[in-house]
């Protein structure tokens, strides 16, 4: 976890974003694993709904010359970074850093 740390800290080459999703599912894993109680959060069998999934892909495709970090896509989308992850995976069937590159 530190070094995941040092190397967003220090600019890593492949960017936040890549930094980011790899430290989202380890925070979920973690809080899954140790928290007493868990969180109540709205199913979407089908993967994300078009409308969000739609917001998402327009933002990428309008400016894919800057860094991005992965809450503002989560932020887009309206859900938390973690599950933003899950059902865009589910939708594209690449992570969000796969299908930014």
């Amino acid at each position: 976890m530190r070094a995941l740390h040092a190397d967003l800290e220090d600019g890593s080459p492949a960017g936040p974003l890549y930094g980011e999703s790899l430290g989202v599912p380890l925070a979920h894993y973690l809080i899954r694993r140790y928290a007493v109680r868990t969180a109540d959060t709205s199913e979407y069998p089908g993967g994300m709904p078009v409308v969000r999934l739609n917001r998402v892909v327009d933002f990428i495709r309008q400016d894919c010359s800057r860094e991005v970090r992965l809450w503002e896509f989560a932020h887009l989308a309206g859900m938390s970074p973690h599950y933003f992850c899950q059902l865009f995976k589910q939708s594209t069937g690449l992570s969000p850093h796969q299908y930014f590159l």
